[in-house]
């Protein structure tokens, strides 16, 4: 049903579905920004292409378990294989510069792949809630982690920071639950919020990057297996929970230039036994070392400015 007014004018339009099957999937003319091969097909596979750019796209779920990318493809979509609960093995051919956003999200299946050393972009999500991840190796170019990259991947036990990382994005590795050992690399300035948040089996934080300014609110909250951090210098503020509820977490080597304990920075730390404060030290803000039962003694200086109840909970309070 149409008003009459338009009637005329609509009635130019018609419906003019094309089936799309194996033998008549194509790419678009190499007048378009990139080629897109498009399909919902759950077995429909691309031809190889002779393309300077490509993108390769799926739409649907997708019930192969194996998939090899063909040749000269460059770009794999956003939310490309998003929820293929099937896939368990990718194979990425080495002319692929570009993860978009979400492309593996939700492959739970996937346990290992191999990211070509030519990729320079990795979106938001791309390998979000990839439960079966074990392991990853970046390429060396990448200088951005996007937020929750890896978010959810409770299996990934190993990583190996890109040489030239220099931000690690907002929840990144949150929920990496088998995850052990982390390297802040030379060249890293910015770590977002809750990066590495969740992580219960996370042991060793090494930081090698002295760039790094700020540990952001929830950085390593509820890591519970931390036993040290040492700061590297540079780092001038703790932010808001940014250890919170590190159960084991025993000793915190400050550097001497940090001047800003956060509010609940250390709460529920109850191993927490060590702490040296150093001389530069201007606020510990409020519930910063809440319920950390075995904190016995602090050698504060008097220009320190201390929030309410920062120390609620501990053997001295």
């Amino acid at each position: 049903m149409v008003c009459k007014k338009y009637y005329n004018f609509t009635n130019n339009f018609h419906f003019n579905p094309i089936s799309v099957s194996e033998n008549n999937l194509v790419f678009l003319s190499k007048n378009c920004p990139f080629k897109v091969i498009h399909s919902s097909l759950p077995n429909a596979l691309p031809e190889p292409v002779t393309s300077s750019f490509v993108e390769y796209v799926v739409n649907g779920y997708y019930s192969k378990e194996i998939v090899s990318i063909p040749p000269l493809v460059t770009s794999i979509s956003d939310g490309c294989f998003r929820g293929c609960f099937a896939l368990s093995s990718v194979s990425l051919c080495s002319t692929v510069t570009r993860l978009g956003a979400a492309c593996f999200y939700g492959c739970c299946n996937i346990s290992n792949i191999s990211i070509p050393h030519n990729v320079i972009f990795i979106g938001k999500d791309a390998f979000n809630w990839c439960s079966s991840l074990e392991q990853i190796v970046l390429p060396k170019f990448i200088t951005k982690l996007e937020k929750t990259t890896f978010c959810g991947c409770s299996k990934l036990s190993e990583v190996e920071l890109p040489q030239y990382l220099i931000n690690i994005g907002e929840s990144c590795f949150s929920g990496c639950s088998s995850l052990r050992k982390i390297e802040i690399l030379e060249n890293v300035e910015e770590m977002d919020s809750g990066a590495f948040s969740d992580c219960s089996k996370l042991e060793i934080v090494l930081f090698k990057t002295t760039k790094l300014v700020t540990i952001k609110n929830r950085m390593f909250q509820n890591c519970s297996n931390l036993e040290i951090i040492k700061l590297s210098c540079g780092i001038t503020s703790l932010g808001n929970y940014a250890f919170s509820f590190c159960y084991k977490l025993s000793e915190i080597v400050m550097n001497e230039e940090l001047e800003e304990i956060g509010d609940s920075t250390f709460m529920g730390c109850k191993m927490l036994s060590n702490v040296a404060l150093n001389q530069k030290l201007k606020e510990i803000k409020i519930f910063a070392f809440k319920d950390c039962r075995c904190l016995s003694y602090l050698n504060i200086s008097k220009s320190v400015k201390l929030g309410a109840e920062c120390f609620k909970g501990c053997l001295f309070h």
